[in-house]
C-alpha cells in the first residue's frame, strides 16, 4: 500500500475552482483516463502553477514516468483543455525525481510548432536525456515564444 502524503499545501480557492472546471470539461468530454492521470499529479507528484506577467505556468511533475510519458502523449490537448480554464503560456511536464529546471538552450529540442486554433500557436518540446521531459509553449504569430 502506497505512502499517502501529507505535505501537500492546500490550494488555493481559485486554483481549485480551475481544476473543478478543468475536471469537468474532461469529464465532459470523456476523457477519464486524462482525469485520472491529472489525478495522479495532484495527490502522488506535484501540482504547480506560476502566474506571470505574460500568463500562467503550469508544472506537472509526475509520480513516474509512466504518468509523465502519458501525460506527454496528451500534451497539446490537455494545453487546449487547462487553457479554457487558465490563461495558459506554458505546460511543462517531467517526474518529481527528474523536475524541469533550467537547461542550456542547446540541449532543448522541438518537436514542432501548431496552429492549433485560428491565431492560436504552440510549440512542443522536449530536453536531450530527459526522457520524461515535455513542454507545450503558446507562440505569438512569428512562431517565438511569449515571454
Amino acid at each position: 500500500m502506497g505512502k499517502v502524503r501529507t505535505d501537500t499545501i492546500p490550494a488555493t480557492e481559485l486554483l481549485r475552482k480551475g481544476l473543478v472546471r478543468l475536471n469537468a470539461a474532461l469529464s465532459r468530454s470523456g476523457d477519464y483516463d486524462l482525469i485520472g492521470m491529472v489525478g495522479a499529479v495532484i495527490y502522488a507528484g506535484q501540482y504547480f502553477q506560476q502566474d506571470t506577467e505574460k500568463g500562467t505556468h503550469v508544472y506537472l511533475y509526475c509520480p513516474n514516468e509512466r504518468t509523465a510519458k502519458f501525460l506527454s502523449e496528451q500534451a497539446v490537448y490537455l494545453f487546449l483543455k487547462m487553457l479554457a480554464v487558465f490563461p495558459l503560456t506554458r505546460l511543462l511536464i517531467s517526474t518529481v525525481d527528474d523536475p524541469i529546471i533550467t537547461v542550456p538552450a542547446d540541449d532543448w529540442i522541438s518537436l514542432g510548432k501548431h496552429e492549433v486554433e485560428p491565431d492560436l500557436f504552440v510549440g512542443v518540446g522536449t530536453v536531450k536525456g530527459h526522457p520524461s521531459w515535455h513542454v507545450v509553449v503558446k507562440l505569438d504569430e512569428d512562431g517565438y515564444l511569449i515571454r
